[in-house]
């Protein structure tokens, strides 16, 4: 390296140091204008002098404005990284161009544009596949589900099952560090692309092997992860008019997580209940219903969280409603019976009278 690249290096770190601490003191507008100072300057020769340097500056603008919600600017910071970093050899510039297009990728679905997402996928996964690096792999795996749940939201389901295949074949054995819901979420969604390809039986049975695998975890979030995955079973078994089996997913819920004091497996099991109890109210099966809304009360007093309030208030309704039915029916049967009595009284009266 010359004395004049040594001082040009220099130049950069400081720069980059500067625009590091305007990020911090929350001056991410200045922070841009000096990282984009220090790229004109220092990353326009190709091959790069300071490939390092470049690739951090680069990557530092692109994640400053996703940090502040400038998406379209965000995926322009993207294209401008990959651009100019395009092969470069050093590891550092390898890795920023695919950080680079995974954020991209997800800020295109952000902004609506889940297509071009998938083709930046398409371009980024076989660069993950060869990246050496043993701290991309989380990247990988996000990127790998990322691809599944866009696939499946275009209606491409049988494309999505084989992101989410790739997915569990390179990471369920061995998953990132700290991305084990990710093996968890996929499997989920791999059940659901399943049934919207009519594979319904299919389908329950990717739901119980991934309730077989992972229910017995103690995590936190891979517990709420089963709870979420419990609940699109029963929803696809209920939408597919199978009630009862419905019913005794929900039941499932309750049972496993009825005791929890998260509040989001909270929601999952006054959830469970609603639905529960809608669906025995559709089989006709009113007192059951009322039990359920009624063990729904006793487990949930007011003001727990906004969702889980409007559940219950929701079943407070359905309470009153079927006291209403009942009190009717009630009624019903008592003017049957006094009108009958009048009918058998008048053939009695007429008889004697005969």
């Amino acid at each position: 390296m010359t004395r004049r690249d040594e001082e040009d290096e220099r130049e950069g770190e400081r720069l980059y140091n500067n625009a590091y601490a305007l990020r911090e003191r929350g001056e991410h507008a200045e922070a841009v204008r000096v990282v984009d100072e220090l790229t004109s300057r220092f990353c326009r020769a190709s091959p790069l002098a300071h490939p390092d340097l470049c690739a951090d500056a680069l990557l530092f603008k692109v994640m400053t404005l996703r940090d502040v919600g400038r998406k379209e600017e965000t995926i322009a910071a993207c294209h401008e990284l990959v651009e100019r970093l395009e092969g470069e050899p050093a590891e550092r510039a390898r890795e920023a161009t695919v950080k680079a297009l995974v954020q991209k990728a997800y800020m295109l679905t952000s902004v609506g544009r889940g297509a071009e997402a998938v083709e930046v996928y398409d371009d980024v996964l076989p660069k993950l596949a060869r990246a050496p690096a043993a701290g991309l792999r989380g990247l990988h795996a996000k990127a790998l589900s990322n691809k599944g749940y866009r696939l499946r939201a275009l209606g491409r389901p049988a494309d999505a099952i084989a992101a989410f295949d790739e997915l569990l074949a390179r990471f369920e054995a061995d998953p990132p560090a700290g991305r084990v819901d990710l093996m968890v979420k996929g499997r989920g969604h791999r059940a659901y692309a399943l049934s919207d390809l009519g594979h319904f039986g299919a389908a329950m049975s990717a739901f119980d092997e991934l309730v077989d695998r992972y229910a017995d975890d103690e995590s936190l979030e891979i517990r709420r992860e089963v709870a979420m995955a419990l609940a699109m079973q029963a929803k696809l078994l209920g939408d597919h008019g199978e009630p009862e089996k419905a019913i005794a997913v929900h039941e499932d819920v309750v049972a496993r997580y009825g005791d929890a004091s998260d509040p989001a497996l909270r929601l999952r099991v006054a959830a469970a209940l609603y639905t529960k109890g809608r669906r025995l109210e559709d089989l006709g099966q009113e007192a059951d219903a009322l039990a359920v809304y009624r063990d729904a009360a006793a487990r949930f007093p007011a003001h727990e969280t906004p969702e889980i309030d409007e559940l219950t208030a929701a079943m407070r309704r359905s309470v009153d409603l079927l006291g209403v039915r009942a009190s009717l029916r009630k009624v019903h049967l008592l003017s049957a019976a006094e009108a009958s009595g009048r009918f058998f009284r008048r053939l009695r009266k007429k008889g004697s009278n005969g």
